[in-house]
């Protein structure tokens, strides 16, 4: 899920305004800087609305490639062009460089970097033999995972900031979440503690943002992201296809009936109303997985539908797909869908149906 970054010093900044109109309002000499200030603060408001506005000027994002691009021999594609080993890695050193300035003015304080898989940036806090397990997880994730779903190279590096603890991650970003994902800067953030399955769902956010430039819908993304909250990592190889924490409170909602929203209302919902919707989408993911038909809906849900189709409409298409890919009517699949979901208890992986 991704939350509204909260920045530090921006708090400061807030409170001292707060003072300053303070002073003023018991202070009427001050009535002609008060006016300034206001002159100066609508100006740049001004500024940003057309920066912001569309023009014929407005730089074009990079034309997305196929992944994987394959380099000649002694070369590494990234991001728009191939690179040769030396020239790649004065691009990562650059780009850690420039991006450790821009944090530690952010913040003001200092964060070890290094950058992993040619795509990943990663600043930290914690201690390095955390983040060299967290480093492993990452890898094997991406190596496993990205291919499987998505379809473009990234046009930018990915960017994930590991503060120490979770109470100096609340401290600078106001955020009392394991982690979120900013779309607006391209970075995660997180802490050491916060354990790789934070890790792994706020990357199929990152993921879906570098793949596609439309919105889709909550059940989707949550749903999503929240089904690789839980995996492993055994030798080279992850794991994936658990149930976790959610999946309580989802049995306990089927239990009730009354309380328990049909799942074709669910998928033309924009926005989940459900409070346990987290564990409803995340389930039915799992449940497409248990009859290995995740990949294939992910995919035609991210190119097909969501780009073509709003509201009502996509919702229609959902149900039309699922129906289509599962082999028998919506009715029956909830039914299947609950069934199952009230067989498994927490932690205990679920096992494919061939």
């Amino acid at each position: 899920m991704s939350f509204k970054k909260l920045s530090y010093l921006k708090r400061y900044n807030r409170i001292w305004l707060l003072c300053y109109y303070f002073v003023w309002l018991a202070m009427p000499g001050c009535q002609q800087k008060e006016n300034q200030a206001n002159e100066s603060l609508n100006s740049q408001d001004s500024v940003a609305g057309k920066v912001e506005a569309p023009t014929t000027t407005k730089k074009s994002p990079p034309k997305r490639v196929l992944f994987p691009q394959k380099a000649p021999a002694g070369q590494a594609f990234y991001l728009t062009q191939n690179y040769k080993t030396a020239d790649l890695e004065k691009v990562k050193k650059q780009e850690l460089a420039k991006w450790s300035k821009e944090l530690n003015q952010e913040f003001g304080v200092a964060f070890k970097t290094l950058h992993t898989q040619k795509y990943f940036n990663v600043a930290y806090r914690c201690s390095e033999e955390k983040m060299k397990f967290l480093m492993y997880t990452l890898r094997k994730f991406f190596e496993q995972i990205y291919p499987v779903y998505f379809k473009y190279e990234p046009t930018y590096p990915f960017q994930i900031v590991y503060f120490n603890t979770k109470k100096e991650y609340s401290r600078y970003t106001g955020s009392e979440a394991y982690g979120f994902y900013l779309p607006k800067t391209r970075t995660l953030y997180t802490y050491g503690n916060s354990g790789e399955g934070t890790l792994w769902h706020e990357l199929v956010h990152a993921f879906v943002a570098a793949n596609i430039d439309h919105r889709i819908q909550q059940w989707f993304s949550e749903g999503f992201a929240s089904f690789y909250e839980m995996g492993a990592v055994y030798g080279d190889k992850f794991y994936e296809g658990y149930t976790n924490w959610r999946h309580p409170t989802l049995k306990r909602k089927i239990r009730e009936e009354d309380d328990f929203m049909d799942l074709a209302d669910f998928v033309s919902e924009k926005y989940m109303s459900e409070g346990y919707g987290y564990a409803k989408a995340r389930f039915l993911f799992c449940y497409l997985w248990i009859y290995n038909k995740m990949p294939e809906f992910v995919k035609i849900y991210l190119y097909e539908l969501s780009p073509k189709y709003k509201g009502e409409e996509l919702g229609e298409q959902v149900i039309k797909t699922l129906e289509k890919l599962l082999g028998k009517k919506m009715e029956a699949i909830e039914k299947d869908y609950k069934a199952i979901a009230l067989t498994y208890k927490k932690f205990v992986r679920l096992k494919k149906k061939n």
